[in-house]
């Protein structure tokens, strides 16, 4: 027959015990019953404690990021800001819907503006008759006409990061389904069959590499461009381009694009951005606020996910190897 598990008294000491009282108790019932396995057993003061939970350094950054767009958000969701980010997107959808090649600058600024505040959800502060009017004007063959020469030209001279930019603004605005059928299938047999040559991926990655360097520094030029290596890191992670950068380039890249003052200098450029777009007429300043909202939750998502997939494959190593645990000594044996 199984062994009995051990009866604890049930009887209950008069009045409470102070924490000196219950850690002796303890220490007798453990002398009293050594060798017996620690499952069969419970005793106040005796709970395992849990196991605290190791953090990788991207989810704590994710995390950091998070909190501070949390934070911020109700300063971009100024009435002043608002209103010049509108101004600002009207302006170039005006200068977009021109039949002029001068006019694919103001083309993409629109689309990108637009497509921003639909993102950030900010879209819905916007007053009925202004999303009416954008709505309708976006849309206009004219400007979508500008926009897919635009995207057809930079193809022709395998301007890549452009194309990638340009071709995942149309997706996510969903204007892309505005273009012309037959537009649509070349830019995409197009693009699905480029591959850089060793010359253009040295030179994004040097490219990207200068901008992470240069943004790690601590005067005002840094802090300007401190937001130019996120987006171009966010454009590569969101194109097959990332995978045809060199493996030490790569990991290089994921370690500095986390350093500690190219974040700093972000936060405050975007602070000083929302401080200028909250003024009137500053409709640059709150539309780039609009912009580094978008770059850092983009950001922000790509390092939770790099986070959870580092965390889930410590707890699965954890899991094939376990600490090797002391077991208890085995109940001497009596004679009777």
């Amino acid at each position: 027959m199984p062994e009995k598990r051990p009866k604890i008294s049930q009887e209950q000491p008069k009045g409470k015990l102070t924490p000196e009282e219950v850690k002796e108790m303890v220490e007798k019932y453990k002398k009293e019953h050594e060798g017996l396995l620690p499952e069969y057993f419970s005793l106040p003061g005796e709970e395992k404690e849990e196991e605290k939970r190791e953090y990788s350094e991207e989810t704590i950054l994710a995390y950091e990021i998070k909190e501070f767009l949390e934070k911020i958000r109700p300063e971009i969701e100024n009435e002043t800001l608002i209103e010049n980010v509108k101004e600002e997107l009207r302006l170039r959808i005006e200068k977009g819907n021109i039949r002029e090649e001068s006019v694919i600058l103001n083309v993409w600024s629109a689309i990108e503006i637009y497509n921003d505040l639909k993102q950030s959800n900010f879209w819905f502060l916007l007053k009925s008759d202004d999303q009416k009017w954008i709505e309708k004007n976006i849309k206009k063959s004219q400007l979508i006409e500008n926009a897919k020469e635009g995207l057809v030209s930079d193809i022709k001279k395998s301007k890549w990061m452009s194309v990638v930019f340009y071709y995942n603004l149309l997706k996510q605005s969903n204007l892309w389904n505005y273009v012309n059928q037959d537009d649509q299938k070349w830019i995409e047999k197009n693009i699905k069959k480029s591959q850089l040559d060793v010359k253009e991926i040295s030179e994004i990655t040097k490219e990207l590499k200068s901008e992470i360097n240069h943004a790690q520094g601590t005067g005002d030029a840094a802090v300007e461009d401190s937001f130019l290596p996120i987006s171009g890191y966010i454009q590569l992670k969101q194109s097959n381009f990332w995978f045809q950068l060199e493996p030490e380039d790569q990991k290089w890249i994921e370690e500095n694009i986390k350093n500690y003052q190219l974040i700093e200098n972000c936060k405050k450029i975007f602070k000083i951005a929302v401080r200028h777009g909250q003024n009137p007429g500053e409709t640059s300043w709150a539309s780039a606020s609009i912009a580094f909202y978008c770059d850092f939750s983009q950001f922000q998502k790509i390092l939770e996910e790099q986070g959870r997939k580092k965390e889930i494959a410590k707890e699965k190593e954890k899991a094939m190897h376990p600490e090797k645990k002391k077991l208890p000594p085995m109940p001497e044996e009596k004679a009777f």
